[in-house]
């Protein structure tokens, strides 16, 4: 697994952060205790050191050190003050929801159905789940990749950005955590193909605060 700086923190952290909310079983309905707990083994032997438990001023203050931000190729708005902020004042960006719950999965389409009391029904209510399978079978053929590579390159696309330190993908299986952690290499994206990726930006990427600062 890749390391990167996290701001000037001193610290090093993998590219690819455990996203372990959704092993909790409660917003995110359909965790499996024991596969769960495999995953997290899984992640650690794979190098993944990273569990996490409006800011542009306050990165700007100095008084930060670091930033956790929704950040993916539908919700590109950071890109154009808060990463250049960071990278001005080496904060270290902590990003989350890079695979738009996983909307940028390939796997989400108008038939879709979540478990009551999952939250996925909110964010992806109304027609938001054909939107979201247009934008991405779009995404896909523009690209020329298949679409279970869908994923890879919505993460290889945040880790395009020199200023982001990590990436927290949910991790809730064995099969999760060799996919997302094998995307911890270094490698970014080409310029044509953030270009492409550039260019899809979608409407409704999701609710909720955008940044959390530390």
């Amino acid at each position: 697994m890749h390391n990167r700086p996290l701001g000037k923190t001193g610290l090093s952290v993998s590219e690819i952060g455990y996203g372990a909310w959704g092993i909790g079983g409660s917003g995110w309905i359909g965790a499996q205790e024991d596969e769960s707990v495999r995953a997290l083994h899984r992640a650690i032997e794979l190098g993944d050191d990273y569990q996490p438990d409006n800011a542009l001023d306050l990165v700007r203050s100095g008084h930060v050190d670091a930033v956790q931000v929704i950040y993916n190729a539908f919700h590109q708005a950071p890109e154009e003050h808060l990463l250049p902020a960071c990278a001005e004042h080496g904060v270290g960006v902590i990003v989350r929801v890079a695979l738009d719950e996983g909307g940028l999965t390939g796997r989400v389409t108008p038939d879709t159905t979540f478990p009551d009391g999952d939250f996925r029904n909110s964010f992806f209510g109304g027609d938001r789940k054909a939107q979201v399978k247009q934008h991405v079978d779009a995404l896909v053929a523009d690209l020329g990749i298949e679409q279970d590579q869908i994923a890879e390159v919505a993460l290889r696309y945040v880790l395009s950005r020199d200023v982001v330190s990590t990436v927290i993908a949910g991790m809730r299986t064995v099969r999760n955590v060799e996919r997302n952690a094998a995307v911890g290499d270094g490698r970014g994206l080409s310029a044509a193909q953030q270009a492409i990726v550039a260019r899809h930006l979608a409407t409704g990427a999701g609710a909720g605060s955008p940044v959390r600062s530390g």
